[in-house]
């Protein structure tokens, strides 16, 4: 009886499988091959990582309810995995003040808002207006397509339920007074998303660590190889503040707030 082998589910097993059932099934081949050429993509741009990665489902859950509302997607926002992920963080752990860096077209901050609790807020920073010139620091290769964005404007938490908790910062993060901002108010979740460059990355955590609660929680996004300043950064920050990757995303997490409370 001749012995089977059996094909492992990584990336290249992917792609095997796809050249091995063309004949069979020419239809599903592309399928196959996408999902097999994403994954190869995936185990090698984070098979060096120092930081852990945790299973999405896993940091899910099965015991948190979370909103998520349909605005369709686009290069700039985060996948509907991330707001559920973000969503399960913020209903677990109902923070009051949430402090967000890159607005672009408000998907995210319209989340945020959606599972915190009614009395919270979300503040939410982007530059003004569409030139890139208004930075103070290095932007990565990249960064100034989505400032110059104009379609960005039309925010998706305006004209819904939780837009009263949504307050809209102008202004770049590198220079922005968070101290009068947020008046007297420690930050109990920061979502940072903003520049992807290493000097605007890590301005940004510094900045906002300054004004972070007991036990709040910091998230980023964007750790892929697109962006290497975000890797470097959160890589470099992971020597003396854990941090865990979420499968399957771009987002790194304290790694406390991966433990439900």
């Amino acid at each position: 009886m001749p012995t089977r082998c059996r094909i492992p589910s990584t990336g290249p097993g992917k792609v095997l499988q796809a050249l091995l059932h063309g004949a069979r099934r020419p239809g599903s081949v592309l399928r196959t091959l996408k999902t097999g050429l994403r994954d190869i993509y995936r185990e090698s741009v984070f098979a060096g990582s120092p930081l852990p990665e945790v299973d999405a489902g896993t940091f899910l859950g099965d015991e948190v309810e979370v909103a998520v509302r349909s605005v369709g997607s686009r290069a700039g926002n985060t996948s509907l995995l991330e707001q559920l992920v973000l969503g399960a963080l913020v209903a677990r752990r109902q923070p009051r003040t949430l402090v967000e860096i890159g607005t672009f077209d408000g998907t995210t901050a319209l989340h945020l808002a959606l599972n915190s609790p009614p009395d919270a807020r979300v503040f939410t920073l982007d530059l003004p207006g569409s030139d890139a010139a208004v930075a103070s620091r290095p932007l990565a290769a990249g960064d100034a397509a989505y400032i110059a964005d104009t379609d960005k404007l039309q925010r998706k938490y305006a004209d819904t339920a939780v837009a009263g908790k949504v307050t809209q910062w102008l202004g770049d993060s590198a220079t922005f007074d968070f101290a009068t901002a947020l008046q007297g108010r420690r930050i109990d979740l920061a979502f940072i998303d903003g520049a992807h460059s290493y000097e605007y990355v890590r301005s940004d955590t510094e900045r906002l660590c300054e004004f972070l609660a007991d036990g709040g929680v910091l998230v980023w996004h964007d750790y892929a190889a697109v962006w290497p300043g975000v890797v470097r950064w959160l890589d470099e920050l992971h020597a003396s503040r854990p941090l865990v990757h979420i499968a399957g995303t771009a987002l790194v997490v304290d790694a406390a707030a991966a433990k439900p409370r």
